[in-house]
């Protein structure tokens, strides 16, 4: 006997047929794309990983560390899981009141189309007894229409040291040069670069007064000046020192 027709059936029915072929049509079309951006996505997670900079991306405004790579977990010495969902301010950083104050006038007054500046800074980082310098670059990034702070640091610390280390020899070079007896001048395109204090008690001229002006101004004649100049020139273009009475 025929079965009575049950238009409710019929919506069954073809509700389970339309079901099925979109779920291979799913399986067909989505999962090999779905595997390619997840590789994609893993081989990104192992170059972040890879790179001494650390990274760190930041929700705004609340500021909360929702990522970061391994640099920033190996420079605080904790694991990097203990780090994400922390306040940034947990993460011991100097300067973080300025750098936040950046980044939440940065999402206020541009629009989700905007660009955002970045910004770099040194900061020290303190670690046991130890002082990291770290040079820091950040900026405001939209994502789905939601705004991070994304953050670049290195550790300076050596060229920090360098540095330092450079500015005091510097000192002590320009404390000999000053205290010397006789006056010593640096010149460049027949202009003084820089001399000691006793160049300008030889000719006159009050301290720091002389940096800047041209050699000219040391001669009494422009003539005999140019002839001495050139004439130094000459033996310096040669490999020679140079000896001159005026």
């Amino acid at each position: 006997m025929a079965k009575p027709y049950d238009p409710d059936d019929d919506r069954e029915d073809i509700k389970n047929r339309i079901i099925g072929l979109s779920g291979r049509s799913f399986r067909k079309s989505y999962y090999p794309q779905l595997r390619s951006n997840l590789a994609q996505l893993e081989r990104f997670r192992a170059l972040l990983d890879c790179t001494s900079d650390f990274v760190i991306l930041l929700s705004l405004p609340d500021a909360t560390v929702v990522d970061a790579n391994a640099a920033l977990g190996a420079l605080l010495g904790r694991p990097l899981g203990d780090l994400i969902g922390k306040p940034f301010l947990a993460l011991g950083i100097d300067g973080e009141d300025d750098i936040l104050g950046f980044l939440r006038s940065e999402m206020e007054t541009r629009g989700p189309l905007g660009k955002s500046r970045p910004r770099s800074t040194v900061v020290e980082f303190h670690s046991g007894t130890a002082t990291v310098w770290l040079e820091l670059s950040y900026r405001v990034a939209v994502v789905d229409e939601c705004c991070y702070g994304v953050m670049v640091g290195r550790d300076i610390s050596e060229r920090r040291r360098n540095e330092v280390r450079l500015a005091e020899l510097l000192e002590e070079k320009q404390a000999i040069v000053d205290n010397a007896m006789v006056g010593i001048a640096l010149l460049r395109g027949r202009q003084i670069v820089t001399c000691n204090r006793r160049f300008e008690e030889i000719f006159g001229y009050s301290r720091g007064t002389l940096a800047g002006q041209p050699v000219a101004c040391l001669y009494r004649d422009p003539e005999e000046g140019r002839d001495f100049a050139d004439r130094a020139k000459s033996a310096i273009a040669r490999g020679e020192n140079f000896n001159g009475v005026l």
